[in-house]
């Protein structure tokens, strides 16, 4: 279904869609961002400066320290061949225009003398899905973002993740459920397009990754198996 199509249905079914985000805002449990270090050196080999960017996701909520998580994946894949210097950049209910507002404030008073990385990763959506924002401004941020980050912080490499299968969270009731999958399926039709328009800039469908889903208890973010599958798929594109 297009945008088009996804309004019309907004507006046929918009109280009742309206009933069930309020039911499950009040019944999900909020769970807490893992403990453990955002910024550091880890592992031996090349040199290799890695920065990522995103929600609550990319922080690693849903496992209980950042190891288990999307960056320690990545770290622990990419421990034997470099040695990273790595910061995370990452929180809860963060959107595309959070993380470009945290990019300037990084630019203006957290790196004083100008920063660059090798790899930078972004992974955001979520939270715009659910916000509502439109097709047209989140494709508009997310190429502001994109090229915002190839301007200033010249990356060898950047990976865009693309959004989760919202359409198979157990948290979300029909048909609140398949709105929101259909909406963050289009969103990542876009990413994808939008991504393949730069160079050294790489899309992953997390989505697409193995399945079965594995979910956090909160029934929305990801589990420790998707988080491994996530950061080795990362970690790959990075290693190639």
């Amino acid at each position: 279904m297009n945008a088009f199509g996804l309004s019309c249905l907004k507006y046929t079914l918009g109280p009742f869609l309206w009933l069930q985000g309020r039911h499950v805002r009040k019944r999900t449990p909020v769970l807490p961002e893992p403990y453990g270090d955002r910024t550091g050196q880890t592992g031996r080999g090349q040199a290799l400066r890695l920065l990522i960017l995103g929600d609550s996701s990319a922080a690693g909520v849903g496992v209980a320290d950042q190891q288990a998580g999307l960056l320690g994946h990545i770290l622990q894949a990419l421990s034997p061949h470099y040695r990273v210097d790595y910061e995370l950049r990452a929180r809860t209910g963060a959107k595309t225009r959070d993380a470009l507002n945290d990019l300037q404030q990084a630019f203006d008073i957290d790196w004083p003398t100008h920063r660059q990385f090798d790899v930078v990763v972004t992974a955001l959506g979520v939270n715009d899905v659910t916000g509502q924002l439109s097709l047209k401004k989140w494709r508009k941020q997310q190429r502001t973002l994109i090229e915002t980050v190839h301007n200033r912080l010249r990356p060898q490499l950047m990976i865009v993740s693309g959004l989760p299968p919202m359409h198979l969270f157990p948290a979300l009731p029909v048909p609140l459920r398949s709105y929101l999958g259909a909406w963050a399926h289009l969103f990542n039709q876009n990413l994808q397009q939008l991504s393949s328009q730069y160079t050294n800039t790489s899309f992953i469908a997390v989505s697409d990754l193995p399945q079965p889903l594995d979910v956090a208890s909160d029934g929305f973010h990801p589990g420790p198996a998707t988080y491994q599958r996530w950061g080795q798929a990362v970690a790959e594109l990075i290693k190639h």
